[in-house]
């Protein structure tokens, strides 16, 4: 039973950060395109990169154990992996638009998207935290 739970819990979780992620990228590509001015194309034109950037971040989520419960209970190690994530999984976003030579997709989006996403990882995490602080009570 407690093994299911906690299965379900990280799903729940990871279906949550990709929710978040989706939903950064899409504040990032209005946020460019109403304050800083920028035209782009349709955003059902940049939906393609949600599928890339999705898969890239749950698997370094994953790897630097925000899956688990344990990374929840100093301030200090969750922030310190969700660095360390944001900065791979960027690393790998990167190369990979790189590697595909997709000089369609903006590089000013990608910045602003990565900020974001970041911000919106580290509300979304403190708040599992405030959760699980309260459940343990």
């Amino acid at each position: 039973m407690l093994v299911a739970r906690r299965t379900f819990l990280r799903q729940t979780v990871a279906f949550c950060d990709a929710l978040t992620l989706a939903a950064s990228f899409a504040a990032a590509y209005f946020y460019v395109g109403l304050f800083l001015h920028r035209n782009f194309v349709s955003f059902a034109s940049y939906v393609w990169l949600i599928a890339l950037i999705v898969p890239i971040w749950l698997v370094c989520l994953r790897e630097f154990g925000l899956y688990t419960t344990a990374v929840y209970g100093s301030t200090r190690t969750l922030l310190g992996r969700l660095v360390r994530t944001q900065f791979v999984a960027g690393l790998m976003l990167l190369a990979v638009m790189y590697l595909t030579r997709s000089e369609a997709v903006s590089r000013l989006l990608l910045q602003v998207f990565l900020f974001i996403s970041f911000a919106m990882l580290v509300a979304q995490k403190f708040a599992l935290r405030a959760y699980l602080t309260y459940a343990r009570q």
